[in-house]
């Protein structure tokens, strides 16, 4: 009915003292609503992010659209390669033209296998990512649904590794992963206006 946490770290001088659950769990909740990111900055992580994944789209598509014509190109070869056997008889020739066919069928089934890679075309940004993002807008919500599973989940998703706490002065120095890192990093960025002039100091 009154849960405690005791340290069990030997040679700490609060080795096997008890801390009170509910003060731990205070101070815990304190924590992550610190690393929760506002709505205004999710938003902005977020249009980024769909920003460079269609950019990453688009050059994907540009390589499935040159594996495609590399495809056409060695198939011309391969086709101008035979004719060219159909039109010799020397026997050494002909070898060297069939190694060489070989060769360019290998390249065109390689560039043919990657032309149709494309199966990444189906999963839209949404599909993809949506929870994702669900879960950093409000991991708070998720550790008050008082599921272990859901709590423990929130440890290995928010925080890199388990969280160093002293008694008197709560949890110190948590490393977070790298997304609210990254959140972070934007929230403490100084952004201003420039001026409306140019950049450099103005001429006679």
């Amino acid at each position: 009915m009154y849960p405690y946490f005791w340290c069990r770290t030997k040679g700490c001088d609060q080795y096997s003292k008890m801390i009170n659950h509910d003060k731990m769990e205070t101070e815990f909740k304190e924590l992550l609503a610190g690393v929760q990111p506002t709505p205004s900055l999710l938003m902005l992580f977020k249009t980024m992010f769909a920003d460079a994944y269609e950019m990453h789209m688009a050059q994907a598509q540009d390589r499935i659209k040159a594996f495609k014509q590399e495809t056409i190109d060695l198939e011309k070869q391969i086709t101008n390669l035979v004719e060219r056997i159909m039109e010799t008889t020397n026997q050494a020739v002909i070898t060297a033209y069939e190694k060489k066919i070989d060769l360019l069928e290998k390249k065109r089934q390689i560039a043919f296998e990657k032309s149709n890679q494309n199966g990444s075309e189906k999963d839209t940004f949404k599909d993809l990512f949506e929870l994702s993002f669900q879960f950093l807008a409000n991991p708070c919500k998720i550790w008050e649904s008082k599921r272990f599973d859901l709590q423990r989940l929130v440890l290995k998703l928010v925080f890199l590794e388990h969280l160093p706490y002293t008694r008197g002065e709560g949890f110190l120095n948590p490393k977070k992963s790298l997304p609210f890192n990254a959140l972070e990093g934007f929230n403490s960025i100084e952004c201003k206006m420039v001026h409306s002039e140019r950049f450099e100091l103005p001429t006679p």
